[in-house]
């Protein structure tokens, strides 16, 4: 047996609309499910650009307590609205998320999102000390 083959990702985009009450409901019994399953990535997202970096983080924690390194990888992807997208990218890394999911640079996906070139920027100029 040669194991899966490719990888499974999961995109998780309501943890910000649930009054941080991140256990119950439906999308506690997701996440129960989701933990056995074969999936190897898990992503999230907040989709209006309205969320504080400190919820990144907060969410971040949250996911990494059920989805434990290094068997998931945490990906962030940030929606701009209130020119905190980058904060709230290194504050999910903070948080537990081992990276982002976005474009190269801010322009890439259609404006408003997070870029890859300023998250990079950010990690070199802290020394890759974020978390």
């Amino acid at each position: 047996d040669e194991g899966p083959v490719g990888d499974i990702y999961v995109n998780l985009v309501d943890f910000f609309d649930v009054d941080h009450d991140f256990t119950h409901g439906e999308l506690g019994l997701y996440l129960q499910m989701f933990q056995h399953t074969p999936i190897s990535h898990v992503l999230f997202e907040e989709y209006k650009g309205s969320s504080y970096p400190t919820m990144f983080k907060e969410i971040a924690s949250f996911l990494r307590t059920k989805f434990p390194a290094p068997q998931y990888s945490l990906l962030v992807h940030v929606h701009e609205a209130n020119q905190l997208a980058d904060s709230a990218a290194l504050d999910a890394v903070v948080g537990g998320a081992n990276g982002i999911w976005s474009g190269l640079s801010t322009d890439a996906a259609v404006a408003g999102h997070n870029s890859a070139c300023a998250y990079l920027a950010n990690l070199a100029r802290y020394g890759s000390a974020v978390g």
